[in-house]
């Protein structure tokens, strides 16, 4: 029973990962300020890694997450600092917990260990979603002017002021997150529960007739 435990609180948490690169990444809905029409774009990890393409892949994906580059998404979020500080943690500490679990299982599978690190998970994913939408109130509200996080040319500068961003919101990912760690808490709550059962049904050892 021990071992099922284990290979079904693994499964669940190593689930984690394909949701993050495969599922819906971000929705956005962005729309010329002189119109009242846009687009609507949507992306998921995998495919934001698929369109840098090419032989320049790696160089490509060094140059997106160099310093430079990331100083200025942090200089665009100017005014939402603490959210975006805290959404990235979130998410960065959910999945080293996801990865612990996953640990834990292969080692030993100490069922209340994974409990608690399934529910620190659990509060750790829905803190996430929070804060992720914070920050995409942000950008809705006009605080945040997102064409400059690719650029912070003049040309940039033009197109923010021409185009809004009129919805965001992170994606379906998140959701299939906070459901698989939903699962693994109910999963070590049933297998406690039970486990426990049948410990108090088995019967008493005789004692022992002294000689």
């Amino acid at each position: 029973m021990n071992l099922v435990y284990r290979i079904v609180h693994a499964l669940l948490a190593a689930a984690v990962f394909p949701a993050v690169i495969f599922l819906q990444l971000f929705y956005m809905e962005v729309s010329p300020n002189f119109i009242d029409y846009g687009v609507s774009l949507e992306f998921s990890l995998y495919q934001i890694f698929d369109l840098f393409g090419g032989g320049g892949k790696t160089s490509s994906l060094r140059s997106a997450f160099s310093k430079e580059s990331l100083s200025n998404i942090w200089s665009v979020f100017a005014g939402s600092h603490a959210s975006l500080v805290l959404m990235v943690a979130s998410g960065v500490i959910t999945l080293e917990l996801t990865v612990f679990v996953i640990v834990a299982c292969i080692v030993k599978g100490n069922r209340k260990v994974l409990l608690s690190a399934s529910s620190a998970g659990l509060v750790t994913s829905i803190l996430f979603k929070v804060f992720s939408a914070q920050v995409c109130r942000t950008v809705t509200a006009g605080e945040v002017d997102i064409v400059k996080i690719f650029s912070q040319s003049f040309v940039a500068g033009f197109l923010g002021d021409l185009i809004s961003v009129d919805t965001l919101r992170i994606g379906a990912f998140s959701n299939a997150v906070l459901i698989l760690f939903i699962c693994m808490v109910i999963w070590s709550v049933i297998y406690i529960v039970t486990d426990i059962g049948l410990e108090e049904e088995k019967p008493a050892a005789p004692a022992k007739k002294k000689k």
